[in-house]
Order: structure tokens, then sequence, then C-alpha cells
């Protein structure tokens, strides 16, 4: 089923768990006005993106491919069709504000666009270095002399680190790391109120991507409030931020439920803003999005010592793999309704999706032809047919990969060495499987009986693993196959390729 949907709104979220949206059954009240979208359009529960943080995670959003199939994590593939390119071309105004320099142009994000805001400077290295720069905190010698001058006093550990969390913050300065939301969704509605005031009859597709609930957590205090926070500090949080080794510190004194009270109150503050923004566009005298697919997606999600680590590291557990995804229009209303009459709960959609299928499913959602260039598939049946069973689990899943933390390169304008350092994993509805491909640990979870991934059944398994296993050796071989082509691409004899045969 097709239909036309004139304009599309995309919000992206940076680091949004799926497990601590409140739809979910969350304990605290952190998402009340995404919890009323969630009910209005079609929310998935399983989707998955195919990489840990944010490179890889818009790489396959955007251009519809696996991150090792492109080479590595950033920046975009010089050789894929991204889907503002694909809209810009069936007549679209397409529009991008974030503050986000992984998704700056000195990436390649800015291909398709018209209008395109990054807060960069300029396009070229060292501007990019120099705005991050501004950004981020100076720590500064004297901080360091302080530092060195305490930990040889041999003093208790925890004493040790309030004392240093004192001097941080009333010698150092704290700067902005990010516009914040309530900065980017007025520039997102300005942009919208001067567009809609020239009756453009033009389709947009306008992005913006949220950095909140993203390290740093700077909530406000009464957003601490709503989510009932149990009491360390901006500023010690800050510290911890730039000095990993206290980490051992929050373990040791059970602090890291305070981390995560900080970081559920940038999702409440998210929520809140969110709502004004929703609130602005649907006034009576506006009705803004009457013609419009509204999107709400994330890039990844975040740890807190699930498995052994903060923030989203170079891991592929749910907690980082897994966030929401809402569908939002008039039309899908009407589906909706007819497909699950009034019970509003009953719009969860539990197959198993992932962000590689994503702007394919867009481009069938509003009408428009799909684009050859792009590896994925629609998952928009799914919305429209009811789930259907899914019997063969090894067949039905996902792939996500990474590098192991200590090879990955953020800030390169040239592409990775695909092969150093991989882990990837197979998620099934039912399954999850990783490998490391340095070490070749294998690990095996059932996800339905041990959704916390904690209990590693490899060994009990070992015709399962092994079947899980020879699906990423033959993903991997695709991956090798598809850098080679580029590189062929590049040396522009493309006309060779054809006849190219591949040992692998």
């Amino acid at each position: 089923m097709k239909f036309k949907r004139k304009n599309l709104l995309l919000l992206t979220i940076d680091a949004f768990r799926l497990d601590h949206l409140s739809y979910t059954g969350y304990k605290k009240k952190t998402t009340p006005y995404l919890d009323k979208l969630c009910r209005k359009g079609f929310f998935f529960n399983q989707m998955i993106v195919n990489g840990p943080c944010t490179p890889p995670s818009f790489s396959s959003m955007f251009t519809s491919t696996y991150p090792f199939h492109q080479g590595g994590y950033s920046p975009l593939p010089h050789n894929k069709t991204t889907l503002a390119e694909v809209l810009k071309s069936h007549g679209y105004k397409t529009v991008a504000i974030h503050s986000t320099p992984l998704l700056s142009r000195f990436y390649g994000y800015d291909r398709g666009f018209d209008i395109f805001y990054d807060g960069m400077m300029s396009k070229d290295d060292s501007s990019i270095k120099k705005t991050l720069l501004n950004r981020f905190i100076d720590k500064g010698s004297l901080l360091n002399d302080a530092m060195n001058f305490l930990q040889s006093l041999n003093i208790p550990k925890r004493l040790q680190y309030y004392v240093q969390v004192a001097f941080y913050t009333k010698f150092i300065q704290r700067k902005e790391y990010y516009e914040n939301a309530k900065t980017l969704l007025q520039k997102a509605f300005r942009w919208m109120k001067k567009y809609k005031s020239k009756q453009n009859k033009k389709p947009y597709f306008l992005w913006v991507h949220l950095m909140e609930p993203h390290d740093p957590y700077f909530p406000y205090n009464r957003f601490l409030k709503k989510v009932k926070a149990r009491g360390l500090t901006i500023d010690e949080i800050e510290y911890i931020r730039e000095h990993p080794e206290y980490m051992e510190i929050l373990r040791e004194y059970k602090m890291v439920n305070k981390l995560i009270d900080l970081y559920d109150a940038e999702i409440r503050y998210l929520d809140a803003r969110l709502r004004r923004f929703f609130r602005k566009l649907n006034r009576k005298n506006r009705k803004w999005l009457k013609n419009t697919l509204t999107v709400i997606t994330a890039d990844h999600g975040e740890e807190f010592l699930d498995h052994g680590m903060f923030g989203h590291q170079a891991q592929l557990y749910d907690e980082i793999l897994r966030v929401p995804l809402i569908f939002i229009s008039n039309r899908l209303k009407k589906i909706k309704s007819k497909r699950f009459g009034k019970d509003k709960k009953k719009n969860s959609i539990r197959n198993i999706v992932n962000m590689r299928d994503f702007s394919p499913t867009i481009l069938e959602l509003l009408g428009l032809p799909q684009e050859e260039n792009f590896d994925g598939s629609s998952f928009a049946n799914f919305i429209f047919s009811p789930r259907k069973k899914e019997d063969d689990l090894i067949e039905n899943g996902v792939f996500s990969e990474t590098y192991h933390k200590n090879k990955v390169t953020r800030f390169s304008s040239s592409q990775r060495d695909s092969t150093i350092g991989r882990i990837i994993s197979y998620r099934t509805p039912k399954y999850k499987y990783i490998i490391d491909e340095e070490s070749m640990k294998e690990e095996l979870y059932d996800l339905e009986n041990d959704p916390s991934e904690k209990s590693n059944i490899v060994k009990k398994h070992p015709d399962l693993a092994s079947k899980f296993k020879s699906k990423i050796i033959k993903h991997l071989k695709q991956s090798k196959k598809k850098n080679l082509k580029e590189i062929v691409e590049k040396k522009k004899i493309s006309q060779a390729i054809g006849k190219i045969k591949i040992n692998i």
C-alpha cells in the first residue's frame, strides 16, 4: 500500500535507549508527551541500529547500507545516494538543523540539503577542530598540577574525589557542548513559519537532530525533581566525564543510579521541549503537520555499567542498539484505527527492523519509487499488515557492526581499514550472536529468557552458534566485495568491475 505525504519531518535523538522511554514500562515518568505520540502513531519496539555510535548509525539510516559495506564509519560513502538527495530529486525542499560535529559538512552530511545548519564555521578540517575546542572545556595545566598533588597525599579516594571536584568547578570554566533542544527546535519552527508564510507548494524534508540526552548531562533542577533524582551534582558528573579513572569510584560507592538520574532528567527536559514544539505547530490557526509524515527515532542508546562500561562504546548489546521508532500522520492514524480499533495501546509493532531499511521505508510511506542505490528494503508492510509469525529465526535477523574502541578514528576524513578489530552481531527475534573477529570470542544470548544478555549460552548451543557464525562470514565477504568495488570506482575503471573475480 502506498500513499502520498507532502512533507517529511524527521526528529532524531542522540543516545536515547529504548527502555528509558516510559511508554515501554520504565519505572520513571521520563516521557509523558512522547508516550502520547506513541499512542497516536505506530511504535516499533524492535528497531535495531547497525552500529553503537553516531557515524555508523546515520550512515546506515541515510544511505541504506551496512557500515562495513561502505568501507568504515565516516564520512558518508561518496558512492552512495543519500535520502536527502533522493527527496531533492523528487522536488522536495531539504533542510537540516543540528549542532553535532560528527554529522557536519566535514563528513558529507550536507549532501542533498538546500539548507544545512550544523554549527560549524566552514568545511575545512582546521575550522571544525577550532569549533570543537571552543565547545569543550579547557582543563588547563593548573588542574593537572593540583590533581598530581592530591594523589600524592594518599588520602582516601572518595575524599580525594570530592576535593578535586570542588577545585575543578571553582577554577575551570564550563562551556556549552552542543546547542540544546530549545535552541534547535526554535530554529526549526522559525524556518517552518517563514516557509509557510511564502505559501510554498513544494513539499519539504526537515531533519532536526537533538543532542539530549547525550552526555555531558546538564539538566535543569526542575527536571531533576520530576524524575526524583538522588543527588549527584552536575559539577561532579562533569568532573567524572573528564577523568575516566574515577569511574571506579562510581562503581565502588554505588553512584551509578545518580548518573542515570541525570540522564533521565535530560530525557524529561527533551520531552518538554518536544511538547512545546508540537503544540506550536498544531495550533488551530496553523495545523502545519496536517499533510506531514512525522518520524521520531534515535541513533543509538546508552550504557550504564550494563555490561561493564559507560556511554556508547564498542559493544553490541541492546542497551546501545535498541532505540525507539515512531511514525505519525493523519493517514497512518486511519490505518491504525482500522487495524486496532479504539484500543490505543495496541499500536506496538514487534517485528525486528533495522536502520539500513529506514530510508526505503520512508520512500514507500511517501509514495515515492525506491532508490536503486539503496541496499535495504522497506518494512512499511509491518504497518499495513498484522504481525506474521516468524518461524525461521535464523533468517530473520539484522547485523550490527563496530570496531574495538582503541581502533576507531572519529575525526578523520578518510575511510578506515575495515578489516581490523571488528566486532559483529547478528540478531534475530529470539537470539543474538556476537563475535570478536580479533580474539574470536563468541557470545550467544536467548533474548526471550535473558533480555539483559547476561548469560552466554554459546557453549550450550554450538550448532546454533555455528549457523550464526556462517551468516556473519557471508556478510563479511559481501563487505569485502563492496569495498573492493568502491576502490575500483575511485580509480575510474568501473567498466572492469563485472569482470573481476574476487577470492576471499
